[in-house]
């Protein structure tokens, strides 16, 4: 490869290092939006669960069971944009282990509807997932009034499957059960709690709470979800600005090679001429 080959593709891979350098930068900045309202969501939710837990000796079920059997929802958060590397996949790898067949399907996140057809995986709904932390609010409302539609139309059961970051660990995908409460997974010193003074009677106070905790659940499953995208694609960039970086520094020194012999080439031909012109 000539010496003006190389330059061209380094001046080429160097843009491109900059395009990459630059979205490196605005998902690390993303990460840092969310960091601290996930942090609130979570935080949240653990206290609306606390206070629906310290009534478990005012009733048994929050929500009755029925013997029928039950029509199942599965709610799954993807990414919305890509640069994410492998963030969807074990996501859909999870679906395939716990949908059933009589499971109904909800797709949140535009990445994860165009990937579900090579999982052959069918949804009854999608929805747009937040692109940033100022909209979380806006798509929950949007999923609680999907939800609240399936519930009508009997669904009586209803899972989420999204993502969870914690910090630099790697990322987990949790399974959660969102309906019907289930009052074991709260936390159990909640459970040893006294019981609380109540000035409104414990049933719509209860029935107050288990919405609540829909909604604080909801929220916080989409916020954890947006967190761990921008997380994940924060580590995608990072690769690949390394990967180029590696690259653009082989083409540096190849480069330094080629000028080097160049100039050797040169020089022999000068040392090569006045010796052939002082033989003359």
């Amino acid at each position: 490869m000539r010496c003006r080959d190389l330059d061209k593709r380094k001046e080429s891979i160097g843009k491109l290092k900059d395009i990459i350098s630059a979205l490196r930068s605005m998902a690390a900045v993303r990460v840092r939006q969310t960091q601290k309202p996930v942090m609130g969501m979570r935080h949240y939710s653990e206290i609306v669960a606390g206070s629906i837990a310290r009534f478990k000796d005012y009733q048994d079920n929050i929500i009755e069971k029925t013997d029928s059997i039950p029509k199942r929802l599965l709610i799954v958060f993807c990414s919305e944009y890509g640069f994410v590397g492998g963030f969807n996949r074990p996501l859909f790898e999870m679906v395939r282990q716990k949908a059933e067949s009589e499971t109904d399907i909800a797709l949140i996140g535009s990445r994860g509807n165009l990937l579900a057809g090579e999982y052959d995986i069918k949804s009854v709904w999608t929805l747009s997932m937040s692109g940033e932390h100022t909209s979380v609010q806006k798509t929950v409302k949007e999923i609680a009034a999907r939800l609240f539609q399936a519930v009508e139309g009997g669904v009586s059961s209803v899972k989420l499957i999204y993502t969870k970051q914690r910090g630099t660990e790697d990322a987990q995908i949790i399974y959660q059960s969102l309906f019907p409460v289930e009052m074991e997974t709260f936390p159990e010193r909640a459970k040893k709690d006294d019981l609380p003074l109540l000035n409104m009677p414990p049933g719509e106070l209860l029935s107050y709470l288990t919405q609540e905790y829909l909604m604080a659940s909801l929220g916080c499953a989409v916020m954890e979800s947006l967190h761990a995208e921008n997380h994940g694609r924060l580590n995608a960039m990072d690769q690949a600005y390394q990967n180029i970086q590696k690259k653009y520094e082989q083409l540096e020194h190849l480069s330094r090679q080629q000028w080097q012999e160049e100039i050797t080439t040169e020089l022999l031909d000068i040392i090569t001429g006045f010796a052939a012109q002082n033989r003359i």
